[in-house]
């Protein structure tokens, strides 16, 4: 065979390839893809169970296939270990149909997943967490992971119903560092515009995000200059003709921590990548995310007279109509 002959062959094969537009798909053995993120704030848990997609059909006609997407005879437990105790409180998740699934190009609205009720926001203590999901002619799935523990903001203080934001003091936030691998915190700033058709609420909201070890040995901490808090407000509120003055709402704070899983799951969704693996699981016997949070709000925070009286002067924000008096 002549490598002109084998030349124009490949060269026939790809322009047939190209008229027929042909379907390309890899069949395979479904993996049980097993995510879940269980919130100390919740009562009732849910745990995605869903299978890796190996189509031996043509996958737009797969894809609309629930057989292709889920295992139905599958059995989910998620056990909770609660400190001082050898022995595990095991609940068995129940299977749950709706119609809650965004659009795309798997099969929607249905969508399936297992939901359980089990108490986090109490006084018991849960220090693990492990869910098994066993399916008929697979291995048993599992994953095991260390709870995270809640999370306290001790700055602003309990009852403290005023703060401050000035130019030579910046607003300081403290929370407790416990066993948190990353910490998101979101400020949110309340701005009420009243128009001649009445109020409304626009909200400046500042992200800051620490990941692993914080300077301080005991807590966590963000500092948010004044300048910084200026800049955001412009930045997020554009000047309107219809607005006849502008009122200072309320301050709210939020903050989400979370464990190592997280940590090197957002590595994969970030680009990270050791060219080995498509991405993080911590999933045995299958693939996926099992982690834990935590979360703590404060809300119906306001500022002080001394921070309204600098703002309502403060020229960068005149395009607002700022007026001295709370709403």
């Amino acid at each position: 065979m002549t490598l002109r002959y084998i030349f124009g062959l490949a060269l026939l094969v790809l322009v047939s390839a190209c008229e027929e537009d042909p379907v390309i798909y890899i069949p395979s053995k479904s993996i049980p893809v097993v995510n879940a993120v269980f919130n100390d704030s919740d009562s009732i848990h849910t745990v995605h169970l869903t299978r890796s997609f190996g189509a031996r059909i043509d996958p737009k006609i797969a894809s609309q296939n629930p057989d292709s997407l889920y295992f139905h005879d599958a059995s989910v437990t998620v056990g909770f270990k609660r400190r001082g105790r050898d022995s595990w409180d095991n609940c068995v998740a129940k299977k749950v149909f709706d119609g809650s699934k965004d659009s795309g190009f798997f099969r929607y609205p249905d969508n399936q997943y297992y939901r359980l009720e089990y108490d986090l926001t109490g006084l018991v203590i849960v220090d693990s967490i492990r869910v098994r999901v066993v399916i008929p002619d697979y291995i048993s799935v599992e994953a095991k992971i260390g709870k995270v523990q809640k999370v306290r903001i001790v700055a602003p203080m309990n009852g403290q119903q005023y703060i401050s934001l000035v130019p030579d003091k910046p607003l300081i936030i403290l929370w407790d560092q416990g066993y948190h691998d990353w910490s998101e915190f979101d400020i949110s700033f309340e701005f009420i515009e009243e128009t001649a058709q009445g109020f409304r609420s626009k909200w400046v909201k500042i992200q800051n995000t620490q990941f692993l070890v914080s300077p301080y040995e005991k807590y966590r901490q963000i500092a948010l200059p004044y300048d910084e808090f200026i800049s955001q407000v412009i930045l997020q509120i554009d000047e309107d003709p219809e607005v006849l003055r502008t009122y200072f709402g309320y301050v709210r704070l939020h903050i989400l921590g979370g464990g190592s899983e997280m940590v090197e799951y957002m590595k994969y969704l970030n680009g990270f990548s050791d060219y080995n693996f498509n991405g993080y699981s911590n999933v045995s016997n299958g693939m996926g995310l099992v982690t834990s949070v935590t979360e703590n709000f404060k809300d119906s925070l306001r500022f002080d007279y001394e921070t309204r009286q600098t703002l309502l002067n403060e020229p960068r924000l005149k395009k607002l109509k700022i007026s001295p008096w709370d709403k």
